[in-house]
């Protein structure tokens, strides 16, 4: 059966997650740093425990990063002695800067051109358990559809992304190829799907024998999703 509809992860996938993640917090600790000098002792000894304790005390946002990280902010700068109105307040406007900078993505090479090319052919969507914003960065104008955890309600590798991707378009697993780089996430949740997938290998996860097929190189995906269709 033809392929009509191509899904994307995009961390780690399309780029390179990690410095971008660190960079963002830094410039947000700066930012936070200037208004408040205790946040930052007090955020790097207890963040991860508050964070923790919030993911148990409201499991109903446990697949919402944003959530999740300002629910942590808040209890950070509540615990620097600000009243849950003035820490909620500082928390929207720290998260607003790490915002900006989680978007100036670095993409790998040929990210930008392939998308191009692939548009040309197929319906494209972006899946993410992460909380970038595809429109706010230099591929904008390359996703027909953008989905996240948050938007979903539930993160890969729960089916539901991937079928509310296809739910959208009204076309069939056979007829859907999903692209990532996470074995689990991506690969098994697809699979389980129904839907074909491309593992995305560039050694930073461990190879899953239930991808179709593996490329380490996203100038190769366009041959790699014909193949599917020999």
């Amino acid at each position: 059966m033809k392929i009509r509809l191509v899904t994307f992860d995009l961390d780690d996938t399309l780029w390179k997650t990690g410095p971008i993640i660190q960079r963002a917090e830094r410039k947000m600790l700066h930012w936070i740093d200037e208004r408040d000098s205790s946040f930052r002792e007090i955020y790097s000894a207890k963040g991860a425990s508050f964070l923790r304790e919030v993911v148990e005390e409201r499991p109903e946002i446990a697949h919402d990063i944003t959530a999740i990280r300002l629910a942590t902010l808040t209890r950070t700068f509540e615990n620097t002695g600000k009243s849950p109105e003035q820490a909620a307040s500082l928390a929207q406007e720290a998260f607003a800067v790490l915002r900006v900078w989680r978007n100036k993505v670095e993409l790998f090479d040929g990210a930008l051109e392939v998308l191009e090319l692939l548009k040309e052919q197929y319906l494209l969507a972006s899946l993410t358990n992460g909380n970038a914003e595809v429109d706010q960065t230099p591929l904008a104008n390359c996703f027909d559809l953008d989905l996240s955890a948050a938007s979903v309600g539930a993160k890969k590798p729960d089916p539901r992304m991937f079928v509310a991707a296809m739910n959208a378009f009204n076309v069939t697993p056979d007829e859907t190829v999903h692209v990532g780089d996470h074995p689990i996430d991506d690969m098994e949740g697809a699979r389980d799907a129904g839907l074909r997938a491309i593992q995305i290998d560039f050694g930073m996860r461990e190879l899953s024998n239930r991808a179709n097929a593996t490329i380490n190189d996203l100038r190769d995906l366009p041959y790699a999703i014909a193949s599917l269709m020999d």
